[in-house]
């Protein structure tokens, strides 16, 4: 127990013996002035101008900013130059597709057109192999030649002739004119005589009508004997117009030569009639 006591003071005896020395320090050092620190000096510059190397940055960088604003505003502008060009892109191709599409109806149109004009050109031909057909013709022939003798009556000289009406329709004559005429050497020795006919005439298919057309300032001259021998010859010519049952106007023109060792020789021609005048002597005729 003794050496455990012994301890306990030592302790504490070297914990007051550090506090005495602290304490006498302390004392110490009350009453001397305390030491003199120098004051710091302070330098006062101007302002100096920037360098070179300074305002070149400036530059560079309104430079570089300036730059940017021209980049965005050409990717701007060059967007809006693609979409427009890609919507008029899509408009050509829209109007390439309505342009084929419009082409090709129009070639089908052409088609159309062509096949119905075809079909009208068959049509129309088959009408008038049918109405060519079935439409009346009127005809003429000439029989016989009587050359009557200088004490004989006027009368008595004469050609006969006959008009026919083939077909299996009907034609009406609106006019006709039939004369004849004796020549010597391409001279007419006695003016035309026209037949009178008793007209407009309608002659049904197979019906004829039968007449003469007489010679004039023939009697009391010599021109039976002329005619005998070979120096006169009898010239028979004239028109007849009619019509047929699809309104179409026909002229039929005809001229017939007879000499004393010859039959009448001659034919007639038939023509599109077209009416100019009423009134005129003879036909306007359009040749088929």
């Amino acid at each position: 127990m003794v050496p455990a006591v012994s301890t306990l003071y030592s302790r504490r005896w070297r914990i007051n013996l550090s506090s005495i020395t602290v304490l006498a320090t302390m004392l110490l050092g009350v009453g001397q002035p305390l030491p003199q620190v120098a004051p710091e000096r302070q330098e006062i510059t101007a302002p100096q101008p920037l360098p070179a190397n300074t305002q070149k940055d400036s530059w560079d960088k309104a430079y570089i900013l300036f730059t940017g604003l021209l980049v965005f505003v050409g990717g701007i502008t060059f967007l809006a130059v693609w979409k427009q060009a890609k919507e008029s892109a899509k408009a050509a191709r829209i109007m390439r597709r309505q342009s084929v599409i419009l082409w090709r109806q129009t070639k089908a149109n052409i088609r159309a057109a062509k096949a119905a004009e075809s079909a009208a050109i068959e049509a129309k031909r088959n009408t008038q192999i049918i109405v060519d057909k079935e439409r009346a013709r009127v005809s003429l022939e000439v029989g016989g030649l009587t050359i009557g003798h200088r004490n004989d009556a006027p009368n008595e000289s004469r050609a006969d002739y006959t008009i026919r009406c083939n077909g299996t329709t009907q034609a009406e004559i609106i006019r006709a004119n039939i004369g004849i005429k004796l020549h010597e050497h391409g001279s007419s020795t006695a003016e035309d005589h026209a037949d009178e006919m008793n007209l407009p005439v309608v002659l049904v298919p197979g019906a004829i009508i039968k007449g003469q057309v007489y010679l004039s300032g023939v009697a009391g001259t010599d021109t039976q004997t002329r005619f005998n021998k070979g120096e006169l010859f009898a010239y028979l010519h004239g028109w007849i117009i009619y019509e047929d049952i699809f309104g179409s106007s026909w002229s039929y023109d005809f001229g017939y030569i007879r000499t004393r060792d010859t039959q009448w020789i001659g034919s007639g021609k038939e023509t599109v009639y077209e009416d100019e005048d009423e009134e005129n002597s003879g036909p306007s005729a359009t040749e088929t």
